[in-house]
């Protein structure tokens, strides 16, 4: 993507991260081909994960957690909510109002919630899935019969591993499951 930016003479991309894996995935790919990169990155990620935007920061890019008082869709989520923790859906909204208002200066890279996205994490989950039974090898309950680990988590039968889904906290949106492990 940023090649066919490069080839076109575009000079400046704008686009969304939520935790990071995507706006640092771009920042290394505009650094590698000299364009100038604005990420506005999902606030609650920008404050629990600093050493993504570092990543994103060394390799040129200006990264600014949203929302943030620099566009019009910013400024209206923090007037509703001046704690707002921010949204993917409102980083885009950022980073798609900005390349709007350069005036053709910038144009938006859309990344995170793609197609290819979605091929690559399709392929990640094929390989977790090949590698299900090296990890049943790994990952036993204490009582010696966890015969198998699924995606979903351990599927001992004695009923001294409960395995459960549970959203974050400051998560804002109920598919973000982080998964815990707790013994019963």
């Amino acid at each position: 993507m940023t090649f066919y930016n490069k080839e076109a003479g575009i000079k400046a991309l704008t686009t969304e991260t939520g935790a990071g894996q995507w706006g640092s995935a771009l920042a290394m790919a505009c650094n590698f081909f000299d364009i100038d990169l604005e990420i506005y990155m999902v606030k609650v990620s920008y404050q629990q994960k600093p050493y993504r935007r570092i990543i994103m920061e060394n390799f040129g890019a200006s990264v600014y957690a949203s929302p943030t008082d620099r566009t019009h869709a910013g400024r209206a989520a923090l007037e509703a909510d001046p704690n707002n923790p921010g949204s993917l859906g409102l980083a885009i909204s950022e980073a798609v109002e900005v390349a709007a208002t350069s005036g053709g200066a910038k144009k938006y890279s859309l990344g995170s919630v793609l197609g290819h996205v979605l091929m690559h994490q399709t392929v990640v989950g094929q390989e977790a899935l090949q590698q299900t039974p090296a990890l049943a090898k790994r990952f036993r309950c204490k009582c010696g019969d966890g015969r198998r680990v699924s995606r979903y988590g351990h599927t001992c039968t004695c009923a001294q591993v409960q395995v459960s889904a549970a959203r974050a906290a400051g998560a804002t949106s109920p598919a973000s499951p982080i998964r815990s492990c707790t013994r019963t």
